[in-house]
């Protein structure tokens, strides 16, 4: 059946994952950009392009900039300023918020765009992210999508050394060392010494990587202003249902109840955020099994 596929088209960012398994004749492209509240935001420009482009008669479009330290927007408080669709500016990033002609008003989706280019008169651009969803020690701004390509290109080769799963990581900010922490096996706990082996190699990986992605990161680490990577190898469930019961636990401090965990009470999170998730991080740390700088 696939041979005779004249094109797939996947909703999904694992469209580059996909590639590898199909014959190359039949591209693969991803159709719409959309979600439960709106199911076509944005389509792309053309097949095989992450280039996207509005569908102004879908929803109304407001579009909120995000600054380098955008931690001060995440109060959902605060009334901040928004754009429309002839107002955003090419190179900057912003916050989508739409309004559909079915009622829902003002939804701030806490999806981060990158205006890359016009279309006649509309903008085009990249989803790069989730708000707050970034790591940034001096200035530098490392995108939660980037992170994600990096870490599983760089954990592909190890990954049946620590876990018989889909590994499971996540990643924060420590001093001024960028932290990935990864969850390990019970049985695969006891081997010291090759996690402590392994855990430098990913440091080392994750470091040249980093640096070969994004050329902030690696202007600071010339300034050594980012110390190199750490790596934290975890007990086996601390970052899934560990870490899901810790915010359900009514008796912590960073439990459901407090406003900052409400977004993400059962969603798993890639990026810890040093201010809203200090407790979670604190949690993390309580199940190290070997730290490796």
């Amino acid at each position: 059946m696939y041979m005779s596929s004249n094109y797939i088209c996947v909703c999904s960012f694992k469209r580059k994952l996909l590639s590898t398994y199909w014959d190359p004749k039949v591209p693969i492209y991803p159709y719409v950009y959309g979600m439960s509240e709106h199911h076509r935001i944005a389509v792309p420009l053309k097949p095989n392009s992450y280039d996207l482009i509005p569908q102004p008669r879908s929803v109304f479009y407001e579009f909120i900039e995000v600054e380098d330290d955008d931690e001060k927007d995440e109060d959902d408080e605060q009334t901040l300023e928004s754009f429309e669709l002839h107002q955003v500016e090419e190179g900057k990033r912003y916050e989508v918020v739409f309004t559909t002609y079915d009622g829902l008003y003002r939804y701030r989706t806490q999806d981060i765009i990158k205006i890359v280019g016009r279309y006649y008169s509309l903008p085009t651009w990249h989803l790069i992210g989730r708000r707050g969803q970034y790591l940034s020690v001096s200035n530098e701004h490392v995108t939660e999508l980037e992170l994600r390509e990096i870490i599983n290109s760089i954990l592909r080769e190890y990954e049946k050394e620590f876990t018989s799963v889909s590994p499971q990581y996540s990643v924060f900010i420590d001093k001024s060392s960028y932290v990935l922490s990864i969850e390990v096996d019970d049985e695969k706990q006891d081997n010291k010494d090759q996690l402590k082996q392994i855990g430098k190699e990913l440091s080392t990986k994750l470091d040249e990587k980093l640096k070969e992605s994004n050329e902030d990161y690696k202007t600071c680490r010339e300034k050594k202003k980012i110390s190199s990577p750490t790596i934290l190898w975890l007990k086996y469930n601390t970052l899934t249902t560990g870490i899901r019961d810790f915010r359900l636990d009514p008796n912590k401090s960073g439990s459901i109840n407090s406003k900052a965990q409400k977004d993400n009470q059962l969603k798993s999170q890639m990026i810890l955020k040093r201010k809203k998730d200090n407790d979670t991080i604190k949690f993390v740390k309580e199940n190290i099994v070997l730290q490796v700088n």
